[in-house]
């Protein structure tokens, strides 16, 4: 309904006259279907924004490459041996701000009414 008033005989559906209150929120089908969560008649839930957590990040790796080359000349002398000293390790430096992130799909705003 486009409009700030339910016409006579409808009420908005924002938790007075026996109405669900919908506001802010979309319509899910209850039901079960095959591959899908099954939802029940009255069921909400979901979120507008979300922080993910390292658990629910996709599994990956970051690659570097370690040079084993000779020392340049003129550092601390000329010397015939490599950098290499044998099994090294490092991290990455960690990056972001851990805030929340919209989780909201593009919409139009529109009021639910209700058939008394």
């Amino acid at each position: 309904w486009n409009g700030a008033a339910a016409p006579a005989g409808w009420a908005l559906c924002d938790g007075n006259n026996g109405t669900p209150n919908l506001s802010g929120r979309f319509i899910l089908g209850s039901g079960a279907e095959s591959g899908l969560t099954a939802r029940t008649l009255g069921q909400s839930g979901g979120a507008e924004s979300v922080t993910l957590t390292e658990a629910q990040m996709p599994s990956h790796t970051h690659n570097y490459a370690l040079v084993n080359a000779p020392w340049p000349p003129g550092d601390m002398g000329s010397r015939s041996q490599n950098v290499w000293r044998g099994a090294e390790t490092a991290a990455t430096t960690p990056t972001g701000g851990n805030q929340p992130h919209n989780n909201m799909p593009p919409f139009y705003v529109l009021t639910y009414i209700m058939k008394l």
